[in-house]
């Protein structure tokens, strides 16, 4: 536009303006770090147990191909995750919360 290059605002205001049709991105982003071996051998464990011993953590990121931060950061968010699902579950079945009071005069 007008001659010179977008920089990243102008192309953000671009994307926001003209968004990619359906056909093409349907807006979800799946976006995966880790390989799906590491996430698979991840999963068993967290099956397992949610919480491992850090001398578990440093065998699984070695099996894994991970670093032991990246191991321990994927449980926490793993946990996290699992945490918000199960309140979200526990929103879905209560009944609403509103009330109503009458007056009998």
């Amino acid at each position: 536009l007008r001659g010179r290059p977008l920089g990243a605002v102008d192309k953000y205001r671009v994307r926001k303006k003209y968004p990619l049709p359906k056909s093409i991105w349907d807006g979800s982003q799946n976006n995966h770090c880790f390989k799906e071996k590491a996430r698979t051998i991840l999963r068993e464990w967290y099956i397992q147990n949610p919480y491992p011993a850090p001398n578990i953590k440093r065998d699984l990121a070695e099996a894994a191909g991970l670093t032991p931060t990246q191991v321990s950061n994927w449980f926490k968010n793993r946990r996290q995750r699992d945490r918000m699902t199960q309140k979200q579950v526990e929103q879905a079945g209560k009944p609403e919360s509103g009330f109503t009071l009458s007056h009998d005069i």
